[in-house]
């Protein structure tokens, strides 16, 4: 994969200390292999922790997976503030997303999972016969989609404010994926929740290439954040489909895109490195927290 992000269809069917050089290989979330140090990140300001890389599907995440508390520190305070700056490109999205839409069907229930504050929920309900529905973890985002769009949102994730199964006929999963603890019952709770012949639209960033820079600067004895706030995983395409396919649904599609980005990322446009080191909060090896 040489770009930042990956799109799939698919068809229904604290803050402790982490031991710098951990003693047992970590046994990887997505397929079970074997999994050794690969570099070492700051998930928040003062928190250094381990990422390791699976030697089996090439999946990189921190070790141990983060908890809950920890990764909300990982969000800057401006966070959700992103989603309504940027009120008329996303309603604007939601309208093209609708052609789509309609292109698979004429009407259908549609589920966003991660909505952000709803503005592209208002696009597709404004220009479609779909009934958009989406799903937030930020009370505060919900509250503001409802006021703002009048979206039909609900607080929470797929497990606790999906849905009953076989209640979607679209799901989308944008950049989101790479959030979550457990991805593999979160995929499968996402193929229960579609109706037979559903399609399951998953937007992941490419992994290997958001944690080149992290890998370069930790081989310099810098240590740094990763490029996105809150990223626990760092999926390969390998990784993807091994998910994907075990969790009951096939892959109709795959693609790849933002090659410009993929480039900064690798530190080939001039002073890419540079600037990822400054922007991202770096830390010398063994400083002190």
């Amino acid at each position: 994969m040489q770009s930042s992000h990956d799109g799939l269809q698919t068809i229904a069917g604290g803050q402790d200390s982490q031991p710098r050089h951990p003693a047992v290989m970590a046994r990887c979330p997505v397929c079970g292999g074997q999994a050794g140090p690969a570099c070492r990140a700051l998930l928040s300001n003062h928190d250094e922790r381990e990422i390791v890389t699976c030697s089996g599907c090439g999946t990189s995440c921190y070790w141990p997976v983060p908890d809950a508390a920890s990764v909300a520190r990982a969000y800057p305070p401006h966070y959700m503030g992103g989603f309504t700056a940027r009120y008329w490109p996303e309603y604007w999205k939601g309208r093209r997303y609708a052609a789509g839409l309609a292109r698979f069907r004429p009407e259908g229930d549609y589920l966003d999972v991660g909505c952000g504050v709803g503005t592209m929920l208002a696009g597709i309900r404004d220009f479609s016969r779909w009934r958009p529905r989406g799903l937030e973890m930020s009370p505060l985002a919900v509250e503001t989609g409802r006021t703002l769009h009048g979206a039909d949102m609900a607080p929470g994730d797929v497990f606790t404010a999906g849905g009953t199964p076989s209640s979607a006929d679209w799901i989308l999963v944008n950049n989101v994926l790479e959030h979550v603890p457990d991805p593999k019952p979160f995929l499968a709770r996402c193929a229960d929740l579609l109706r037979p012949g559903g399609r399951l639209h998953l937007l992941v960033p490419n992994g290997p290439v958001d944690l080149s820079p992290n890998l370069r600067w930790f081989s310099r004895g810098v240590v740094l954040k990763t490029k996105h706030a809150g990223h626990l995983y760092f999926f390969t395409a390998r990784a993807l489909r091994l998910l994907i396919e075990r969790s009951g649904l096939r892959i109709l599609s795959f693609t790849t895109f933002h090659i410009k980005a993929a480039f900064k990322a690798q530190g080939w446009t001039p002073g890419a490195d540079e600037r990822f080191r400054c922007e991202f909060t770096s830390r010398r090896v063994g400083a002190a927290s």
